[in-house]
């Protein structure tokens, strides 16, 4: 996946030079790459989310960042995309008042690869058995 920086470039270059304009301006682009940008848009249909931006945070700040959650299951992400293939270890936490658990699992997700934009802290709804097994369908749309 191209960033909304390289997407801009990309934008840009095949407009000036080439006289080609992309569907989604970068703007657009943007908003549908990191969830953050199109939550407010999307609130009423989706787990309850929490963004931060950038890379670093107190426990201090963890402990008031996860406090509407709970002690609710939740998975974290950062704008753009999960670590799901390491569910247990940087994706899933049963209980997002586990701060030691929570921690462990960010610095899993910081050692398998850098946060693009910031961390996402997303309630967990347990989905059907078939969407777990890949028969999930994606649709990606700008307004």
């Amino acid at each position: 996946m191209l960033s909304p920086l390289m997407y801009g470039k990309l934008y840009d270059h095949l407009l000036n030079v080439k006289n080609l304009k992309l569907v989604n301006d970068p703007d657009q682009y943007r908003n549908c790459h990191y969830l953050p940008a199109s939550y407010d848009l999307i609130k009423d249909y989706t787990p309850f989310t929490i963004s931060v931006p950038g890379s670093k945070f107190s426990m201090v700040d963890l402990s008031t960042i996860l406090a509407p959650f709970g002690d609710r299951p939740i998975i974290l992400k950062d704008f753009v995309k999960s670590e799901k293939h390491f569910w247990h270890t940087a994706c899933f936490y049963p209980q997002a008042s586990d701060l030691v658990k929570v921690r462990d699992t960010i610095e899993n997700f910081n050692k398998l690869r850098d946060p693009e934009g910031g961390y996402v802290f997303r309630e967990y709804v347990e989905r059907s058995e078939e969407r777990r097994v890949g028969k999930e369908c994606r649709s990606r749309w700008s307004p």
